[in-house]
């Protein structure tokens, strides 16, 4: 009898969909990420994001040998695991007006590049609701002074879900 009651309920919760958190302040968000991953908010390695994505909150969890690790995010207050998986934050900040697409796949592109283009990336619409945003990215100068350059293609689906691809690179002497 358990059984049957246990199996009648599962298509109710497989359509409730993922739960949807208050994560307005530091003390809703903790309550979230307990819930979530089962630790304690690392305030240090958590960031509420701001203009186009202030409705995105990225998590991440501290190591004394590695720093900052990415868990993922709150799109909305509804967690999501993969920060690979960008379609949930774009959603929550208007992907739905093809309008605004250009310009939110340019700046979820500088997101993910830690806004590290140099000069300003283009984006290009499809027909079919995809952006293609291609750009060249520096990666920081370390002891040898070279300058590694990548050029990079943040192709967007007419869902938001972006895959990225080197198209080319050049590493340039500085002295």
């Amino acid at each position: 009898m358990r059984l049957t009651i246990a199996l009648t309920m599962l298509p109710a919760l497989a359509l409730a969909g993922p739960h949807k958190y208050d994560v307005s302040d530091d003390a809703k968000l903790d309550k979230a990420v307990q819930a979530e991953l089962h630790h304690a908010a690392d305030h240090n390695c958590t960031e509420r994001m701001t203009g186009d994505f202030k409705k995105v909150v990225l998590v991440g969890s501290f190591a004394n040998d590695r720093g900052c690790m990415a868990e993922g995010y709150f799109a909305d207050g509804v967690y999501v695991a993969d920060r690979g998986k960008s379609a949930p934050a774009l959603a929550a900040s208007g992907w739905s007006d093809a309008k605004k697409r250009g310009d939110l796949a340019v700046a979820w592109a500088k997101e993910m590049t830690g806004d590290s283009f140099a000069g300003d990336p283009k984006a290009v619409a499809g027909k079919d609701g995809s952006v293609v945003v291609t750009g060249w990215v520096n990666d920081p100068v370390g002891m040898i002074p070279e300058q590694h350059s990548e050029q990079l293609e943040f192709r967007f689906t007419p869902a938001g879900d972006v895959t990225t691809k080197v198209l080319a690179q050049k590493t340039t002497k500085l002295h």
